[in-house]
């Protein structure tokens, strides 16, 4: 059966594959959402599909392209646990240039050589930055070594990239979700910093940072003002310096100020946290904390006759990394997590992240997705030249749930009112722990696709991208979740 309808903004056309009668009022439902007047300047498209037969149920301009925002999460996600095997671990390694002496004397330097493990961050270890760290230099202190008398070199080199995703944008950068890519990376590549007023009128404004051990320069050139007073404080951050000048003046009755960070070469942090670390359980470091990445060794190449292995420690899985990935919209591992396909995939020729992505298509095209339907250059969807069609989504959505590995890819998504970025929506509605799906979000993009099943139990595949809304993210996002709660909400059965 097919509806056509007009609006102020052009005609559309809804394709409905009507089941029952009770559907009738589903789709009736879902024609006026997609209309509605909230939308008239905006770029929608919603696909949705009846499981596990892939019959269309609803389709609004579904074959159409769309920034999807972290939508693509889903694709990085689909594809790793396609490509990978779901417990496997990446490893971070340390390396000496020749042995050890018997009394665990370094003649020379420590490597610390990373593969794009981003589990040392706090949210993996119970909110304690210093405990993987900890537990590394504690693996290379139980391997002998007590004395080096060369520097400990952070090597990052792994990854032939740039530091930051294609089409990721400057502005983006000094955000915490344009945190820097490094395969050495340490909490999440960003520092905290709390701002509050001084203990009295006159003094400098407090500023305290987290972790303490930052390679960042601060000056503070602040004043603490009177009650009453407020707040007048204004930051200078250099692009792509770890630097952070705070001036002005901030009244003593005065509420406090949080900033997030993003550190400029993390794989230097990286060393000097675990050097750290080191020192504490007694193994003395002559040299300073020495960073390279791929350009740099191929200035500074290591010494032929290869390396001598120390310690390693394991990440969790790549399936437990997946999780966090994609249920807490985690761009730096979704970067990360991509990029290990460009190393077990290589291409001549290729940067790891173009190699990384040809192998992302060969995926796509294997789930019956067109390359002219989904337009991917790096793993985040970060990127603003990122385009996808719904239809292109729901594809992938229904090859993941015949896949071998759907239980694992379903138990990635965000939960509706109960975890990740969907924890606080749809609480109380037929949605609320049923849909499972993956929220986007940027400046007027909203995106949600998944699953979600109907009082029936009918299982359905829907994505819902919302381009050039004008409107507050809150309306926008409360629209999109109307169409999740609507198909939890139905009844019809689809064969």
């Amino acid at each position: 059966m097919i509806f056509r309808t007009s609006s102020v903004v052009g005609l559309v056309s809804i394709a409905i594959n009507a089941a029952t009668a009770t559907d009738a009022s589903l789709l009736r439902n879902l024609k006026t959402q997609v209309t509605h007047q909230r939308f008239n300047r905006a770029h929608l498209g919603v696909k949705v599909i009846a499981l596990p037969s892939g019959k269309t149920v609803f389709d609004h301009q579904g074959s159409k392209l769309f920034k999807p925002a972290s939508n693509a999460k889903l694709f990085t996600g689909a594809f790793v646990l396609d490509r990978f095997d779901p417990g496997h671990r990446l490893q971070t390694s340390c390396y000496t240039i020749g042995k050890p002496d018997p009394h665990g004397k370094v003649a020379g330097d420590l490597i610390i050589y990373g593969r794009g493990d981003p589990s040392f961050a706090p949210r993996f270890h119970r909110g304690d930055l210093r405990k993987p760290f900890r537990s590394f230099a504690k693996a290379i202190h139980e391997a002998g070594i007590r004395k080096v008398t060369g520097n400990l070199v952070a090597d990052a080199s792994y990854f032939n990239i740039p530091p930051f995703g294609s089409g990721w944008t400057w502005d983006d950068l000094l955000e915490s979700y344009g945190a820097e890519v490094s395969a050495l990376s340490a909490n999440d590549n960003i520092a905290h910093i709390n701002i509050s007023p001084g203990t009295r009128a006159g003094t400098p404004v407090r500023i305290e940072t987290r972790p303490r051990l930052l390679p960042v320069e601060i000056s503070n050139r602040t004043i603490t003002g009177s009650a009453g007073s407020g707040e007048r404080l204004h930051q200078h951050r250099p692009f792509l310096r770890n630097e952070f000048t705070l001036t002005g003046s901030l009244g003593i009755d005065a509420d406090g100020q949080h900033h997030e960070f993003t550190i400029r070469a993390p794989e230097r942090w990286f060393g000097m946290l675990l050097k750290r670390e080191l020192e504490e359980l007694g193994v003395s470091i002559a040299g300073q904390v020495v960073a390279y990445n791929w350009d740099g060794r191929v200035l500074n190449p290591l010494p032929p006759g290869g390396l001598h292995h120390i310690a390693s420690v394991a990440s969790p899985t790549l399936l437990e990394l997946t999780r966090v990935m994609v249920k807490d919209s985690q761009n730096l591992y979704s970067q990360l997590l991509l990029l290990q396909a460009g190393i077990k995939f290589p291409q001549s020729g290729l940067d790891t992240e173009k190699a990384a992505v040809k192998e992302l298509n060969r995926f796509l095209k294997g789930a019956g997705i067109s390359e002219d339907e989904a337009l991917l250059e790096e793993g985040s969807g970060l990127s603003r030249r990122a385009l996808l069609t719904p239809d292109a989504v729901v594809q992938l959505l229904s090859h993941m749930h015949r896949h071998p590995r759907s239980r694992e890819f379903k138990s990635t998504l965000t939960i509706a009112g109960r975890d990740g970025t969907l924890a606080n929506r749809m609480k109380e509605t037929a949605a609320a722990n049923n849909v499972r799906g993956k929220t986007g979000s940027l400046n007027g993009i909203k995106s949600l696709s998944g699953y979600v099943k109907n009082r029936s139990g009918q299982e359905f595949a829907f994505s819902v991208l919302l381009n050039h809304h004008g409107g507050s993210g809150t309306s926008a996002r409360n629209a999109i979740d109307k169409i999740a709660v609507r198909l939890a909400e139905s009844s019809g059965l689809y064969r």
